[in-house]
């Protein structure tokens, strides 16, 4: 396992930030020449006179960054053995005066003679555990960074010397503090002793189980709770489905479990509480007409049975590998192969030479450049390309700071707008546009263009001003230089390969056209030919494969059971009609537009766009029929639709953006970060929706076939 990977794993999570910058140095060590070895001789090598002064900007960059880490980790190291000191002191004199205490804080009291406080030596000792493994873990880092840099400048090897600048005697004195330690304790009290300090030093176990504990908790009785609404006796699956839904939004907004774990558990979830009906024939469930003769009530049909565990579980299963997933593997690829061949670094050189020093401005481009990309590729594909784009520039950034948050969390939303764009550029607008076909209203590329643009690029200022407001990204007032490794040329190879990624792009952004349609039928194919070319060919391995983030397709799979539950259980047909009842009371096509508008977002919000655009749009439709107006009335719901982007689960660019992580594998977004200012800019953006978006289609020209 490499050692950055290694340090990843083995770093304690609350002290990440006080590690060797392992990584970033290993970028700066690329930007050095590699020496010709026909050039080595006595001395050792030598580098070519173009190369020196490269050389020499790189060389004085890495000795000064590992300077600064130098500084930090040994600051640290001796803070920490600061408090393990006093503990000792503590217990040496508890000791010694046969007083024992709850900890070395704590008020102390008599005890018989020889017996010791383990509570307090556990504590103490795991203290002294994690001081070594932090010490060890910085110092085989600090080795194998400045070899690999003497290695590429061929210098005589200086490992050693900036191992010692580690501060060795902190270590030396944790070790000696375990050792007077183990002297206190008999030997079935350091058995316990030594497996605390186990348990402390592992990354894993380190962090306390209680606060997953109450967050699980909390989503068993809230699911519990909301499983008691009354729904009436009829409704039996969908008030299930419902207890179902509260309890995963829960898990996934508390952190309970990893986004990836609950998604799974999704269909266990729904198999075990019997969520999904049992089908019904034909007749029974044949509807003439979406609306009654009095335009709130459904007909009446007799409660299901519940579907058998093993037709459900198939049913379920069966969901999660859709074509939203080869999509997304297919971007992956693409993403993976723009990355060996070092373009997105390239692309990020260019952003931050042009608007390094103005931040700010960044952000804009970059979101406005989300906009765009996701018009042109559907904004599916879109963010994990972006994202790839945008990470090399923060990796150089400070840890957790505030300006990260800004850029992620704006190329989510700006991808999310990027959606309304174009009949294609989302399949939600997709949805849409064939639910009015079957009505007999079209609405050209063009036209649809024209009145979505406005709303969108309103949209993306309106979340740039909330993201400047509500985050204040201010931490960062220049964007430090990205270490490129500009040797790697492109070779053919290289070019060819990506050459298909931009020929699948192209693919992807003219799929409509009736040829191509007819050709591939679906953009998902497309994905197919770019991920058999990139690995067939060996241009990406198997370890490239094995490295792409299943944990975000795993996130997406679950997704998609939730949202055939929440369909085939009838919780969204209930929902939409219920609403339904109350909307058709409205007076004026503007008001039952704006409140079409008001409950598609709060459905959206909780349920994927594609599904709950796949339910509501046929009835949307229906609405808009009996009120004159389809097309103005379809589309503003249409848009409405990519506007929700208040939880992190409601749309894809923001699960994507949500599993973004920096160097140490942390993530850049908390959940709270999407509910503070997703949940403004999605009513914001709703409201364009009934505003701007209604007044443009209105007078835009309408083709009826």
């Amino acid at each position: 396992m490499k050692f950055g990977k290694l340090l990843e794993l083995r770093a304690l999570p609350e002290w990440r930030e006080q590690y060797l910058s392992y990584k970033k140095l290993k970028r700066i060590t690329k930007m050095v020449p590699a020496v010709d070895a026909s050039d080595q001789g006595e001395a050792g090598a030598t580098l070519l006179p173009a190369d020196l002064a490269a050389a020499s900007r790189a060389e004085d960059a890495f000795f000064e960054l590992l300077d600064s880490d130098l500084g930090r980790i040994n600051s640290h190291a001796v803070n920490q053995l600061a408090s393990i000191e006093k503990r000792m002191t503590l217990l040496q004199a508890q000791l010694a005066s046969r007083v024992v205490a709850a900890s070395p804080l704590a008020t102390s009291y008599r005890a018989p003679r020889g017996r010791v406080d383990v509570a307090a030596i556990s504590e103490a000792y795991s203290a002294c555990a994690r001081l070594r493994s932090f010490s060890l873990l910085n110092q085989e880092g600090v080795r194998k960074i400045v070899k690999k840099l003497d290695k590429r400048l061929g210098q005589q090897v200086r490992q050693g010397e900036y191992v010692k600048r580690l501060d060795s005697w902190p270590r030396e004195e944790a070790e000696r503090c375990m050792a007077l330690l183990e002297n206190m304790c008999t030997l079935k009290q350091l058995e316990a002793v030594k497996a605390d300090a186990a348990e402390a030093v592992s990354p894993h176990t380190a962090t306390s189980a209680t606060p997953r504990l109450w967050a699980l908790a909390l989503s068993a009785v809230l699911a519990t709770c909301v499983g008691f609404v009354d729904l009436g006796a009829a409704h039996v699956h969908e008030r299930r489905c419902l207890a179902m839904l509260a309890g995963v939004v829960a898990l996934w907004l508390t952190e309970a479990c990893p986004y990836y774990v609950t998604a799974l558990l999704i269909p266990a979830f729904a198999v075990v509480g019997k969520v999904l009906p049992q089908p019904l024939d034909a007749a029974a469930t044949a509807l003439d007409d979406p609306l009654s003769a009095n335009g709130t009530d459904y007909p009446a049909a007799r409660v299901p049975d519940t579907m058998p565990a093993d037709a459900s579980a198939r049913l379920l299963l069966g969901s999660m590998f859709d074509r939203v997933i080869l999509l997304v593997l297919a971007g992956l690829t693409a993403s993976a192969v723009v990355s060996r061949c070092q373009l997105e670094l390239r692309l990020a050189v260019v952003l931050q030479r042009t608007l390094g020093r103005r931040p700010r401005l960044l952000i804009l481009a970059i979101m406005h450049l989300g906009l765009v990309t996701s018009m042109l590729i559907s904004n599916v594909t879109a963010p994990i390309l972006l994202l790839a784009v945008v990470q090399p520039l923060l990796r150089e950034l400070p840890s957790r700071c505030r300006y990260s948050k800004a850029v992620v969390l704006g190329l989510a939303f700006a991808c999310n707008l990027g959606g309304m764009l174009t009949p294609i550029s989302s399949p939600q607008n997709a949805v849409a546009v064939e639910a009015l076909s079957r009505v007999g209203v079209v609405i050209d590329f063009g036209t649809w263009l024209c009145a979505a643009l406005p709303v969108a690029e309103a949209g993306t200022w309106l979340a740039f001003c909330l993201l400047l407001l509500t985050l204040r990204p201010d931490d960062v007032t220049a964007l430090p230089p990205i270490y490129v490794d500009n040797r790697t040329a492109l070779t053919w190879r290289h070019v060819g390969m990506l050459l298909a990624v931009l020929l699948t792009v192209l693919l992807w952004g003219t799929l409509s056209l009736p040829p191509l349609a007819d050709t591939f039928g679906d953009a998902a194919v497309v994905g197919l030919g770019l991920i058999a070319a990139a690995f067939g060919s060996g241009f990406l391995l198997k370890e490239d494969f094995n490295g792409l983030s299943w944990h975000l397709l795993a996130l997406i799979g679950g997704g998609n059971a939730l949202g055939l539950a929440v369909s085939r259980s009838g919780l969204l047909d209930l929902a939409a009609a219920a609403i339904v009842g109350h909307l058709l009371a409205a007076t004026g096509v503007w008001l039952l537009t704006a409140e079409l508008i008001a409950a598609l977002l709060l459905i959206t919000s909780f349920v994927s766009h594609t599904v709950a655009a796949i339910v509501t749009m046929p009835l949307v439709c229906s609405i808009g029929l009996a009120a004159g107006q389809p097309a103005q009335i379809v589309f503003c719901c249409a848009l409405t639709c990519s506007a929700a982007m208040a939880l992190p689960m409601s749309s894809f660019p923001n699960v994507n953006s949500l599993l973004a992580e920096d160097d140490y594998g942390r993530p850049y977004l908390i959940p709270s970060d999407f509910v503070r200012v997703g949940l403004p800019t999605s009513l914001l953006v709703s409201a364009l929706c009934a505003t701007v978006a209604f007044a443009l289609i209105g007078v835009a020209a309408v083709g009826e076939t």
